[in-house]
């Protein structure tokens, strides 16, 4: 994975256990892994005229408004 950020594995300890119990409270299941997400991010970002627009939306809270990089 290059550089740029933030990367899949980006964030505080304290925020990955508490997401991590909230995904355990709901039985949720991964999609893919950090180093398959953060191919597919660094795929998105090297594509040339493109600018990726996206949504997000914590496990625990509203999703948010549309964005870009």
């Amino acid at each position: 994975m290059s550089e740029t950020s933030p990367q899949p594995d980006s964030g505080s300890d304290d925020d990955k256990k508490r997401i991590r119990r909230v995904i355990n409270q709901r039985g949720l299941t991964r999609a893919a892994n950090d180093v398959k997400w953060g191919r597919l991010i660094d795929t998105m970002r090297l594509r040339d005229g493109w600018v990726p627009r996206y949504r997000c939306k914590c496990f625990d809270g509203p999703i948010s408004w549309w964005d870009a990089e």
